[in-house]
């Protein structure tokens, strides 16, 4: 009697011990990537689905953490080759309760090594790219098994919950016993621990400059500065007896932009209210946030520029300070609270210098943006600095004192700060900046007071103005200063009937003049690239030309020949951001 009590009581522990994890299979109606957009070649695919699979196989883990990383690695394994059949056979034993040998430690270590290699490669590809997304889940499988490797630097940690979203079950579904905790009431739950606390200032403005369309005129993307609003609103209260009640996601708050974004800002709300948590105080819960930019609708090419941007009006909304009047922040925010250049900020420097704004006006900006203030001086427009009063900063909290009313500089900054506006006051009433700047007096005080203070952007290139102007653009620059000027081609609108020849030799003529421009500023290597610019446009003085007489369809043919050129365009274009925006290329 007492060995079937004890046999029973070994029954009943044991399924307790078996009830402690379980594994759950990827939800397959859900989409976790384009593998037909990833650069691989099949080959490349099938080992490295391979690999994901080796690094998943072994006994069942004990953890429902652990048991969730495999389902990552079988799901990755399966998506990237369907019907794997080392990970379904894996999938398999762990649904059955079967058993699985570990794989020998060779082979582990040879899959984690090359999982290594291409997550390091893709994870440099463009964001936006499909590439970039398979780089990131596969930083995210190899996070937990490889934290200390450098290439987890390029991880994206703040995002991986949103790309697995719906495809793998939450911890708490790989253990049934939390998950009846949990199940328990879990709106109750949420409308107990919703947050107290407030925003002091529901309604802020602020400049952004961005790349935008105009959803009246439906005029093309173009840069611009952007008068954007947030508005602070409260979300949806839930209500347990409403069946109808939003869902919790609605209930924590959103992020909404209006006029609406053409891609999904979830993500960008998620790391907005991350990194308030990691390097700040967490956001007052159950709000929206509403943003808007003032009828022009902010465009996927911007990526995340925005972030810095909200995320100063965040902190004014909570901290009740004033933000200084005429100031810009143009900087990209990083989880690490870091602040850098901005995607595309030369071009969307070049906007800023054509804009009439207040004399006085203060640009913060994020590290690594020299290149592109020292063409400005390469193009003779040092006035850029005279307009603007540029000051570099490395972290958002150096950005919050100088964007704030009541900020405080530090005391070197202060220095030259006065140095600065003495030297900018009397600029502004001369007729010759250039021979300003060369007097002696002047070329002291502006030496002295960068030397003072490396990071007032504005004193160190007006500085070295007065000392030797460069003359030349690097190759990177010159690059993106082509691209940008043959942006107007590449927007050309050809319609058949409508479209005058004359139009068309403007539009070459135009594009013409301002290319030659560049020669002047170019060293000798890069030559061979602008004669080549300056020799493809010419293919739209001959559009139409090989028409037939006969059978009068010139028409046409010149709308043929334009679709040709515009073709040739953006494939030169193209060469042009393999060099300022080069793609990393896998070893073969």
């Amino acid at each position: 009697m007492t060995r079937l009590v004890f046999s029973a009581a070994l029954l009943i522990l044991a399924s307790f011990a078996n009830a402690a994890v379980r594994y759950v299979p990827a939800d397959d109606s859900i989409p976790l990537l384009r593998r037909d957009l990833i650069p691989m070649d099949v080959d490349a695919i099938r080992d490295l689905a391979d690999y994901l699979a080796i690094l998943a196989d072994g006994p069942m883990p004990k953890s429902a953490v652990k048991v969730r990383h495999r389902a990552q690695l079988l799901t990755l394994s399966q998506r990237l080759l369907p019907g794997h059949e080392r990970a379904r056979s894996i999938e398999t034993s762990y649904l059955k309760g079967g058993e699985r040998r570990p794989p020998e430690a060779f082979f582990v270590k040879s899959a984690r090594k090359t999982i290594i290699e291409t997550a390091d490669w893709l994870g440099q590809l463009p964001k936006e790219a499909d590439g970039h997304l398979l780089g990131q889940l596969l930083l995210d499988v190899l996070a937990p098994i490889a934290s200390d490797h450098p290439v987890l630097k390029n991880h994206d940690a703040l995002n991986t919950d949103k790309r697995w979203s719906g495809v793998i079950a939450k911890i708490s579904k790989f253990d049934p016993q939390k998950q009846l905790a949990v199940n328990q009431d879990p709106k109750i739950k949420l409308a107990q621990n919703r947050t107290t606390s407030n925003y002091k200032v529901k309604a802020i403005l602020a400049e952004t400059l961005m790349f935008s369309n105009g959803i009246d005129d439906g005029a093309s993307s173009k840069p611009g500065l952007v008068t954007t609003s947030l508005i602070i609103t409260d979300a949806p209260t839930p209500d347990p007896d409403d069946k109808e009640a939003p869902g919790s996601a609605d209930q924590q708050g959103a992020l909404k932009f209006q006029p609406p974004t053409d891609f999904n800002v979830n993500p960008l709300h998620a790391s907005l209210l991350s990194f308030f948590r990691k390097n700040a105080k967490a956001l007052p819960n159950g709000y929206n946030l509403n943003i808007n930019t003032n009828k022009r609708q902010y465009l996927t090419k911007n990526r995340e520029n925005i972030a810095a941007n909200i995320a100063m009006m965040l902190d004014a909304a909570v901290s009740g300070r004033p933000l200084r009047r005429n100031t810009i922040l143009f900087a990209r925010l990083q989880a690490t609270g870091n602040l850098e250049k901005p995607h595309y900020a030369w071009e969307l420097l070049q906007r800023l210098e054509e804009l009439s704004l207040p004399t006085g006006t203060r640009l913060i900006v994020g590290k690594g943006l020299i290149e592109e203030m020292t063409g400005m001086l390469v193009l003779d427009k040092a006035s850029f600095f005279t307009k603007y009063e540029i000051l570099e900063v490395s972290n958002f909290e150096m950005a919050r004192e100088l964007f704030y009313e009541d900020g405080k500089l530090p005391k070197d900054l202060q220095t030259a700060t006065k140095s600065y506006l003495e030297v900018r006051d009397k600029a502004m009433q001369v007729t010759n900046l250039g021979t300003f700047l060369s007097l002696s007096a002047v070329k002291d005080r502006l030496i002295k007071a960068s030397q003072l203070a490396p990071n007032h952007i504005s004193t160190v290139m007006l500085a070295r103005q007065s000392v030797r102007r460069p003359a030349y653009f690097s190759r990177s620059l010159f690059a993106q200063e082509l691209h940008r000027l043959l942006e107007p081609l590449a927007q050309f609108k050809y319609k058949i009937d409508q479209t005058t020849e004359l139009a068309v030799k403007d539009a070459y003529k135009k594009t013409r003049d301002r290319i030659t421009l560049l020669e002047k500023r170019l060293q000798r290597r890069d030559l061979e690239i602008l004669d080549d610019a300056l020799n493809f446009i010419k293919d739209l003085n001959s559009l139409g030309r090989g028409a037939s007489a006969i059978l009068d369809n010139k028409e046409e043919t010149r709308a043929q020949d334009m679709i040709k050129f515009q073709k040739k365009l953006e494939d030169f274009r193209a060469r042009l951001r393999e060099i300022f925006q080069p793609v990393p290329k896998k070893d073969k």
